[in-house]
């Protein structure tokens, strides 16, 4: 939760390249500093119909355990001085509460380091708690998980009856699920890691290569599973293998309430949990599960979007105000559904202001511009006027003008030297 990463793309229509400094706010103080060249934007269709452009991209870390308003500015003496900073409103980091149920007996080395694991992911030992199978079926821990406040069950060891209401992640165990199952092995040798989905954020950065699965189950699972209706069985959306020997080693399972990555062998029975790669995969199925990175990503509003507020915050209506003072005001909803307002056509941070009286307080909208249409601010190649293609021509010209207004003006001015002269002879 303190690790901010942000992954800036810088984008230039000059055709001239140019050294860029970029600098990197939290509310305000300079976090990162970078420099980076861009090379001349060309178009690469000859008929000048593509928007010439040039990129580069690359990241910052941030250490914060805070939100704020986050702000990317480069220091540039252009055409346009609006899309020279971007800006994104990120929210107060919140710690993922994980439930591992394991099963019943003494605690093997395998749910030790699967624990340790959890717990090192989120340093805090309040938001990982570790029961038995039998413990959580007396507590009914799996009825109330979800009421409980927890976001992720893991199940080392343990097939519950029915499909978790949570994400879920599986070692040794499957969700109840008729296309999905466990069946055991008698043949079955020692395994490795042969294939594995390095595309897939489950396996991103996960390199199993010195690991040895020395017995294990088969994983079956169904190719075209029925969609049955009704509360009892959860229709499956799509299975997707993530590794294999080449019988499925790993699989996302994505069922009509949640999704579930099963780990088709013990821990106990393999060196997985020694490698380097087995925390990687822990917090890649931490942040994908419960799909964390979405939630803590910050929202970012351009000039051509539409912005969906939440009726909580706008219970008796509210004011947007802009830096010049400028206002919009949204009336109070009259439903449970999201107020949408047109765009904020201006960049700039905007405050939003609920009614005196409000729960919700006060926030920041920013909008940027981020569209490369609207960045090109050079003259067109081509004009199309009444279906005639007129081509600009860089070179000067001489063009005839009318002068008529300078005769106008010398006549009047004439015409005042008259009266002058007119009204000293009559004094006189």
């Amino acid at each position: 939760p303190e690790l901010i990463r942000v992954f800036p793309r810088l984008q230039s229509t000059d055709p001239v390249g140019r050294a860029v400094p970029i600098r990197c706010t939290l509310d305000g103080e300079v976090v990162a500093v970078e420099s980076t060249r861009l090379a001349p934007a060309t178009a690469e269709d000859p008929t000048g119909e593509r928007v010439p452009v040039t990129d580069a991209t690359f990241s910052f870390d941030i250490r914060s355990m805070t939100g704020g308003l986050l702000a990317i500015s480069i220091a540039v003496d252009d055409a346009l001085e609006s899309d020279n900073r971007a800006w994104l409103t990120l929210p107060e980091p919140e710690a993922v509460r994980i439930l591992m149920i394991r099963a019943d007996g003494p605690l093997s080395n395998g749910a030790a380091n699967l624990a340790f694991a959890l717990e090192t992911v989120f340093p805090e030992p309040q938001e990982v708690r570790v029961v038995t199978e039998q413990e959580a079926s007396r507590s009914r821990l799996l009825e109330s998980a979800s009421d409980d406040g927890y976001d992720l069950l893991v199940f080392d060891g343990v097939s519950p009856a029915r499909a978790p209401d949570l994400p879920s992640l599986f070692f040794n165990g499957a969700p109840g699920l008729a296309q999905v199952r466990l069946v055991a092995d008698a043949e079955g040798g020692s395994s490795e890691f042969l294939f594995w989905r390095r595309s897939h954020p489950l396996m991103r950065n996960v390199v199993p290569d010195g690991v040895v699965i020395y017995r294990r189950p088969r994983l079956i699972l169904e190719e075209s599973p029925p969609v049955t209706a009704g509360d009892e069985q959860s229709p499956i959306v799509q299975v997707t293998e993530l590794a294999s020997d080449p019988d499925p080693l790993i699989a996302l399972v994505e069922y009509a309430r949640t999704r579930a990555a099963i780990v088709a062998f013990d821990l106990d029975a393999t060196n997985w949990w020694q490698d380097r790669s087995f925390p990687i995969f822990i917090q890649n199925a931490v942040d994908y599960l419960t799909r964390t990175g979405d939630a803590t990503g910050g929202p970012a509003l351009t000039t051509g979007q539409p912005i969906r507020l939440n009726p909580d915050e706008l219970t008796g209506g509210a004011t947007i105000v802009n830096a010049d003072g400028d206002t919009v005001t949204i009336p109070a909803p009259q439903g449970p559904e999201a107020i949408v307002i047109p765009p904020l056509p201006r960049v700039g941070l905007y405050e939003l202001l609920p009614a005196e009286g409000a729960q919700a307080g006060s926030r920041i909208l920013a909008v940027s511009l981020l569209n490369p249409f609207e960045s090109l601010s050079a003259a067109a190649p081509t004009l199309e006027l009444g279906g005639e293609v007129l081509t600009s021509i860089e070179r000067d010209a001489e063009a005839r003008r009318e002068i008529w207004d300078w005769f106008v003006l010398i006549a009047a001015g004439l015409l005042v030297v008259e009266w002058l002269l007119f009204d000293r002879k009559m004094r006189v």
